[in-house]
């Protein structure tokens, strides 16, 4: 997730995957706020008011819809978005996210799945001698 502020405007992202959830409330027109925590947002003054309708569909589906959080004044960015905050206005844009079908063998797909994760772990190498990475 990233931010930047230009004097007018506020800009901020997150993954195409959103992996690192960024949560913001807009209490008024001259009020922003983003965090990567809902609670620090509730300890900064956001008010925790629950939205009942949001942990019910969570509790039945195991996840929350579009950009609910269990916070009335607390939503989180979509995957792959880009808000932007003036004072009085508020916008949101997605990509289309253009997945395409694998073509390939399932032998190469194997093969391609083992470089693609043997790649992901050579980019966050351990940092201490005593780590263990689990596999299942």
């Amino acid at each position: 997730a990233s931010w930047h502020w230009d004097g007018e405007a506020l800009t901020a992202a997150n993954d195409r995957q959103g992996f690192l959830p960024l949560f913001y409330s807009a209490p008024s027109e001259s009020e922003f706020w983003d965090s990567a925590s809902p609670i620090q947002l509730i300890n900064q003054g956001v008010p925790a008011t629950l939205d009942f309708d949001a942990p019910g569909v969570f509790m039945r589906l195991g996840f929350f819809l579009a950009n609910d959080t269990p916070f009335q004044g607390i939503k989180v960015l979509p995957p792959g978005a880009t808000l932007t905050w003036r004072p009085g206005r508020l916008s949101i844009q997605t990509a289309p996210r253009a997945i395409k079908p694998y073509t390939g063998t399932r032998d190469a797909a194997l093969d391609d799945f083992i470089t693609l994760f043997r790649g992901a772990m050579e980019k966050r190498p351990p940092t201490d001698s005593r780590f263990v990475l689990p596999l299942s």
